[in-house]
């Protein structure tokens, strides 16, 4: 695949090698203030807990009511 033309911008030409260098300029001190790792892993925790605290509160089905009715049944 051959590499893209460069693209003039004003009097500037921007060739795909400053697109990467821009890109890794940006992206890697984003990447280190955001802290990957300890925001999965907060994501994970809080999301384990509001599922969790959310089954807890909630009421068996009317499903249980119906089943001992089932199994004297058969």
């Amino acid at each position: 695949m051959p590499s893209p033309e460069a693209t003039q911008f004003g009097e500037h030409t921007i060739t795909q090698k400053h697109l990467y260098t821009g890109l890794f300029v940006i992206g890697i001190p984003l990447l280190w203030i955001s802290s990957p790792i300890s925001t999965f892993f907060w994501l994970v925790g809080a999301s384990g807990i509001l599922i969790l605290g959310h089954a807890s509160l909630l009421e068996p089905g009317i499903e249980s009511d119906y089943a001992s009715i089932q199994d004297s049944a058969v």
